[in-house]
């Protein structure tokens, strides 16, 4: 046993300062003698059982075999370590490494270079660690500052967060701050503003307020209360975003609602639908179902199988209306093509190209082409070369001058 104080099991003692380790039988209670309620150990505290400490506590390590509760601080200048129980301090929590076999809960705060806990870890203060690593779940009440966290289950985290990067299995609740990396494999939310790196989530993720970062990826959907900045988001199903979007690229599978603009410096690919309340600005349009905005607007192209509905218009060197779509809004472009029993509206091109059986009000272009069984209702205005069945046309066309041409507004 060695120099210091052995306690019996089962029995109740009053310490102060113990000079050499502190030994302490099973389900003893450790009082203070000292009046400020603190026992302090030079040495090592070992706990052969259950251990009770009705005070605060300051030694170089503790080691227990059994659960322990100490209801004012544990301060540790090494490692705590529990096996086969559970550790809970109503007050402070300080050590260099901490590893508990069953479940840790604390009051107040919390600080270690490491952190591991078997079951489940309640932390009501802030924590700072450097690594955690819990098993089970891990709910902390204030702010969490850490390198890594790693978490089987669910982590919930009150305050804010300033965090390397998070690896959790289930469910992921945080109130904003900074995360680098994020992989969660159930949902993940923030309830306040978030600016991250990475987001990688098997299911869904929900961000509220002015949210920003680099990359997200989400197997299903992704929620937006508020404004986000991005570079690249890849969803396999939906996105609602209630604010304005701006970043590089978006892959959406199902469909994207942004209530404000939407703005792009890359690629906007879309297998289903997509609506914005006002503009939507991207260097190239693909979308595969409906496209709805107050104005679209594409560096190099759009492209839309189904249907486009844009008031103030489309404008993009080339543009695409697939098969049987239909557009609602003028439409400028370089080079404009309308697919075979697709329906639209003004068409205004450089080149225009209305294909078999589709329909068109009017088209004013440099150079148009207008094939079998295809209707234009209203004008057909053209610069240098009209390329028409006989007797297709409802009206006769016109031939314009480049200064006409320039000055044709359909919008």
């Amino acid at each position: 046993m060695g120099d210091g104080v052995f306690v019996r099991s089962n029995s109740i003692t009053a310490l102060g300062q113990v000079n050499g380790n502190l030994n302490v039988g099973e389900r003893a209670t450790i009082r203070a003698s000292d009046p400020g309620g603190l026992v302090k150990v030079s040495g090592n505290v070992y706990c052969e059982g259950e251990s009770r400490f009705e005070c605060s506590l300051q030694a170089a390590s503790l080691r227990a075999e059994g659960s322990v509760l100490v209801l004012r601080d544990l301060e540790l200048v090494g490692d705590v370590e529990v096996d086969g129980g559970m550790l809970e301090v109503r007050g402070c929590l300080r050590a260099r490494h901490i590893d508990v076999d069953d479940m840790l809960v604390v009051e107040k705060e919390m600080e270690a270079e490491e952190l591991s806990v078997g079951s489940r870890v309640e932390a009501k203060g802030n924590v700072r660690a450097a690594e955690i690593d819990v098993g089970g779940s891990a709910e902390v009440g204030g702010k969490l500052s850490a390198g890594s966290v790693d978490v089987g289950g669910s982590l919930t985290i009150g305050s804010e967060a300033s965090i390397d990067s998070i690896d959790v299995g289930g469910r992921v609740r945080v109130n904003g701050g900074r995360i680098g990396e994020i992989d969660v494999g159930a949902s993940f939310e923030s309830g306040a503003p978030l600016e991250f790196d990475e987001i990688d989530v098997g299911g869904h993720v929900r961000l509220s307020g002015k949210s920003r970062g680099k990359d997200i990826d989400v197997c299903g959907s992704l929620d937006v209360e508020g404004d986000l900045e991005f570079d690249t988001i890849e969803v396999g199903g939906r996105v609602e975003i209630r604010g304005n979007a701006r970043g590089d690229s978006m892959d959406v599978g199902g469909r994207i609602l942004v209530q404000g603009s939407l703005g792009l410096s890359g690629t906007l690919d879309v297998g289903g639908r997509v609506e914005a309340g006002r503009e939507i600005l991207a260097k190239e349009i693909g979308v595969g179902g409906e496209l709805k905005a107050q104005k679209v607007t594409a560096i190099e192209s759009i492209e839309v199988g189904g249907m486009m509905e844009v008031a103030d218009g489309a404008t993009a060197p080339v543009i695409e209306i697939g098969r049987s779509a239909e557009v609602k809004g003028p439409l400028s472009g370089e080079s404009v093509t309308i697919g075979r029993r697709a329906t639209a509206e003004d068409v205004h091109g450089e080149r225009v190209t209305l294909e078999r059986d589709c329909n068109a009000r009017s088209v004013c272009g440099k150079d148009v082409t207008i094939e079998d069984g295809a209707k234009v209702s209203g004008d057909v205005l053209y610069t240098n070369e009209l390329r028409v069945p006989k007797d297709l046309l409802t009206r006769p066309a016109q031939k314009i001058s480049e200064t006409q041409f320039r000055k044709v507004q359909f919008y």
